[in-house]
C-alpha cells in the first residue's frame, strides 16, 4: 500500500530470497538449513 514514491513489497518473500541465496552461496556451511517451507 505505497503512496507517492513509496514502494510496497513482501518482507517475508524478500527475506526468504536472501536466505535461499545464502544457502546456495555457502552450501557446506548451511546445508542443514531448510527454508523451503518458509
Amino acid at each position: 500500500m505505497g503512496s507517492g514514491n513509496q514502494a510496497s513489497f513482501d518482507i517475508y518473500a524478500s527475506a526468504r530470497a536472501v536466505l535461499l541465496a545464502f544457502v546456495d552461496a555457502y552450501p557446506a556451511q548451511l546445508a542443514s538449513c531448510d527454508v523451503t517451507d518458509c
